[in-house]
């Protein structure tokens, strides 16, 4: 909980670490002059609003494709997902006015301070390469033009880091808690059931010649072939690029010009018991005199991490005996580090009160501030100088490989003869069946899928370029009843041996459970057979039936050799009773704890923040601020179905 106090800038620094994976596609800061202007949306026709700001058509395409909607589906699929798009473009653009009448949308100076910590090869020497190299690196990365990024990147600074922070920072979740969620992950129980497969209904089930094709004409608008593509790929390994040397006079250049960034403030190294303050809280007498009277234990020879683990209120560093690492000044309550910075190392301090409570700190450690000298930096520099050098001319080659396969179109072998990379050929295939050699790249097939016959198509991932051109096409079209006569009939015996087999598993759970019944004179009865399992959690699989959680918490619960179900497991069915449970080894809940701390209070969070935004979103329609354009929706889901036929 204390972490909770750290400065904002600790925080954020930690926080924008992680952003860049989150905005790469579907998200969205500026160094370059515009940041604050929305896209331009001339001509566009807007699907709803949101204070008058209008959530385009164009926009709401984007989304979709982003995620990977196709324009194959039946019409009112279509539309639906038109219609969850409009939703959730409003409910961002709800988000972003709270956080920009909240005063967090970032302004220039932190976008470019932001960039140079992420992106140091657009930095070299910490010298801007220049926008049309930015501009480059930007649209190959994250096929986005430089405002579309920037706009992105500003707004989930807003929205996803600072307002996300603001509303949900009082979250914390209590160490009840977090013993009843071990408890649940790791007692065990073991149980003997009966499995009623569908499969074994198989030979029970005929399937005429009318059946298929009544169940077809039903369902034939479901039944499309999706559109086809035949591309060529050329495909470049960063592998194969030169590793750049870096002279030793422009390490030291760096060096002298970013002495700063190596200067290692005066640091401390703490542990401390803390008996909170609720919020807004400013005494509470008897938790100053519980800490009076710890520190007096202490005084008196009582072991400080121990103490640490019984009575600190800190649930995220008792366990570690209140340790909380190296800290510079500005991170903590001011109270706190001016007491912490004036020990000597191996002291304990008298009680101290902080916004966050009373402490009872010993310094661990102390170190004063000093800049790093160039030899002990030395090969940092050399990495980050290589990093930079080697992005900015990967940059340049790709971006000439991609102009030479503009210009060489469906001939792409050409470039890859000129700059000796392999082309390969796939197809036809669709979307959702790529070849397994860019399968595992699914935007880039997307983007073969969105891109007109003969315009480049790129993707980075992994240290691996691809560079795609569509050479053909087939269009979406309906399906005769010869080209899914077996999907049909599969569709149809499913859900035949389903319903014989539910029936099945009803007919056993109701005798099992008369009195005097047992589950193998019942399984003897219906020519079946009882399993028995090993030991599991919830989270485990069980051997021979599949995931343990579908059984519900009825292993774990209640009374032993109780018939319960049946139970839909997977495909099958399953009548079962827990025969023997084990209780959690407690032992090991310190190692687990704050694995589970994070996970619940991630969940925590999201669910917080969810019940925010949609509490504003409803505040907002109410004071009819929303606007939502229905017939417009379906007027453009038409259009997004017809813009590949």
């Amino acid at each position: 909980m204390f972490n909770l106090f750290r400065s904002q800038k600790k925080v954020v620094k930690y926080l924008l670490g992680s952003i860049l994976s989150i905005t790469a596609l579907s998200m969205v800061i500026t160094l370059i002059p515009g940041l604050m202007n929305n896209p331009d949306t001339t001509g566009d026709v807007a699907l709803g609003e949101v204070d008058g700001r209008p959530i385009t058509a164009q926009i709401v395409a984007t989304h979709m494709r982003s995620q990977g909607v196709p324009s194959d589906l039946p019409l009112n699929s279509v539309i639906l997902s038109s219609a969850s798009a409009v939703n959730a473009l409003v409910e961002r653009e709800v988000l972003l006015m709270e956080a920009e009448k909240l005063g967090l949308f970032p302004d220039d100076q932190e976008v470019a301070d932001w960039l140079k910590f992420q992106m140091p090869m657009l930095f070299p020497d910490g010298v801007f390469v220049g926008s049309a190299t930015y501009a480059r690196y930007v649209r190959e990365t994250f096929r986005l033009s430089v405002p579309e990024f920037e706009r992105q990147l500003a707004v989930s600074l807003a929205v996803d880091t600072r307002l996300r922070r603001l509303v949900t920072s009082n979250i914390v979740v209590p160490n009840s808690e977090l013993l009843k969620d071990y408890k649940n992950r790791n007692q065990e129980a073991k149980i003997e059931f009966i499995k009623v497969a569908p499969e074994d209904f198989t030979s029970q089930v005929e399937i005429s010649e009318e059946e298929l094709r009544a169940r077809f004409e039903q369902e034939k608008a479901r039944h499309r072939i999706p559109e086809e593509r035949t591309v060529k790929v050329l495909t470049v390994d960063d592998s194969g690029l030169p590793e750049p040397e870096i002279p030793e006079t422009r390490l030291r250049q760096y060096y002298s010009s970013n002495r700063a960034v190596y200067h290692m403030p005066e640091q401390a190294r703490a542990s401390h018991i803390l008996f909170t303050l609720e919020p807004g809280q400013e005494e509470n007498p008897e938790k100053e005199a519980k800490a009076k009277e710890v520190l007096k234990k202490i005084r008196d020879g009582a072991d400080f991490a121990a103490m640490a683990k019984e009575f600190s209120e800190d649930v995220a560093n008792a366990g570690s005996g209140g340790d909380l690492g190296f800290f510079n000044q500005g991170e903590f309550p001011e109270a706190f580090e001016k007491a912490t910075f004036a020990l000597e190392p191996g002291a304990i301090s008298e009680v101290v009160k902080s916004v966050a409570g009373y402490h009872i700190i010993k310094l661990q450690e102390h170190e004063a501030g000093r800049t790093q000298p160039f030899e002990e930096v030395r090969a940092q520099i050399q990495g980050t100088l290589r990093t930079e050098t080697y992005q900015t001319a990967r940059v340049k080659v790709i971006d000439e490989i991609t102009a030479a396969a503009r210009e060489a179109g469906e001939d792409l072998e050409s470039v890859g003869r000129k700059y000796n990379f392999e082309v390969k050929t796939f197809g036809p295939f669709n979307v959702n069946d790529p070849p397994p050699q860019i399968a595992g790249d699914q935007v880039f097939v997307n983007t073969l899928f969105t891109s007109e016959p003969g315009t480049p198509a790129t993707s980075n991932q992994e240290g691996v370029t691809k560079i795609g051109i569509v050479t053909s096409l087939e269009p979406m079209r309906l399906a005769e009843f010869e080209e899914v006569r077996a999907t049909v009939r599969e569709s149809l015996l499913e859900e035949k041996t389903q319903g014989l087999a539910q029936k099945r598993a009803e007919q056993i759970a109701e005798a099992a459970q008369q009195p005097g019944a047992t589950l193998r004179q019942i399984a003897s009865r219906f020519g079946s057979r009882v399993r028995s399992s090993n030991l599991f959690k919830t989270t485990d699989m069980i051997d021979d039936l599949g995931r343990a959680a579908e059984l519900g918490p009825d292993p774990f619960e209640g009374d032993l050799n109780v018939v319960v179900g049946p139970r839909k497991v997977g495909d099958n069915f399953a009548i079962f009773q827990a025969v023997e449970r084990k209780e959690a080894d407690m032992g090991r809940f310190e190692d687990q704890r704050e694995n589970i701390r994070r996970t619940r209070l991630d969940m925590r969070v999201n669910a917080e923040f969810r019940v925010y935004a949609e509490g504003k979103v409803a505040e907002y329609e109410a004071a009819g601020r929303v606007h939502k354009y229905d017939t417009r929706v379906r007027e453009f889901a038409a259009t997004y179905t017809r813009s590949r036929s």
